[in-house]
């Protein structure tokens, strides 16, 4: 009988306000797993996140706490973490955001990450990114057999 090991994945997810509070709020939810992330991806999950979601803020309304949402989600096993924002293609699109802002967030995110991409369809536009770990890493993974 040949054993399969499978990795557990952990998800977390959150909706923002497509305002300038977003950034923040989002960096502060990646720095509540500060014990559970080695920290030199912390650090480079923090500052790739707080660009994803700063990239919405430019078509929505900066002080209003009533913006458009955008759906944040990332997920943890032991070799990797990806991260997605979705947002609502009739609110607003990353694709808009103005390109001196775009060109510089996402020119981070192709150096920082190890894949990335952004995909338009029915439910809105959204934009991915991985990064690769190591052994220990990332905490949150259990081994299963």
């Amino acid at each position: 009988m040949i054993q399969q090991e499978r990795t557990q994945v952990r998800r977390f997810a959150q909706t923002f306000a497509a305002n300038a509070k977003a950034p923040r709020e989002a960096r502060r939810m990646i720095e509540s797993w500060s014990d559970q992330v080695d920290p030199d991806i912390l650090h480079t999950l923090r500052l790739l996140v707080s660009e994803v979601i700063g990239l919405s803020v430019p078509n929505g309304d900066i002080h209003a706490d009533d913006g458009p949402p955008v759906e944040l989600s990332v997920e943890f096993d032991e070799r990797r973490v990806r991260v997605e924002a979705l947002c609502d293609t009739g609110a607003y699109s990353f694709s808009t955001a103005p390109a001196e802002v775009a060109g510089l967030s996402f020119a981070l995110i192709d150096e920082l990450s190890d894949r990335w991409g952004v995909c338009r369809g029915g439910t809105g536009t959204r934009c991915w990114l991985e990064i690769d770990g190591w052994p220990g890493a990332f905490s949150f993974s259990v081994r299963e057999l």
